[in-house]
């Protein structure tokens, strides 16, 4: 059965794609959320060297740069949900169709070092399946490879640009 018209296969997947590409970011970003949690909460109860870590000065950065990453994360995301949200708007449309698959990237690829740095936080047991750590770990590698991995979101919003050059204009 045909979902739209003939020949306009591509254009329709890409649409329900686009959406799944988002909920790979969303996704990722929800799991680097959870890993800076368990850090953080490790980092506020485990001492060492005679202070609780987070109060140990590169602790304290290191957990404040997570939380910043995640910080503008979640900023970038909310402004492309809105720009999915208002799809009936072109300059809103070219927006999302642009930034999906950016968001997708940079965010998926972030994801895997980031729960790593969180499982170091922990030490040892951070490793341990005692941890649920080790299984956000093995969790991560799948948004960034499912619906199209890094070198295909690249590409994708190459295409963006050779094709709908006004996307330009919101960069």
């Amino acid at each position: 059965w045909l979902v739209g018209d003939e020949g306009d296969g591509v254009r329709q997947i890409l649409r329900m794609g686009g959406l799944t590409r988002f909920d790979c970011a969303l996704g990722s970003h929800a799991l680097m959320r959870r890993a800076f949690s368990v850090a953080l909460y490790h980092a506020l109860q485990r001492q060492a060297f005679g202070k609780n870590l987070v109060e140990q000065p590169m602790m304290r950065q290191l957990l404040g740069q997570m939380a910043l990453r995640l910080e503008g994360q979640t900023a970038f995301l909310f402004r492309l949900a809105r720009a999915w949200d208002r799809r009936d708007d072109a300059r809103e449309s070219a927006w999302a169709r642009l930034f999906t698959p950016a968001a997708k990237f940079a965010i998926c690829k972030a994801g895997i070092p980031f729960v790593a740095e969180a499982m170091e936080v922990l030490g040892g047991i951070g490793y341990c399946e005692e941890s649920e750590l080790p299984r956000l770990y093995r969790e991560m590698p799948v948004n960034s490879i499912w619906e199209g991995s890094g070198n295909i979101m690249c590409l994708d919003v190459m295409r963006v640009l050779s094709k709908q050059p006004a996307a330009m204009e919101p960069l």
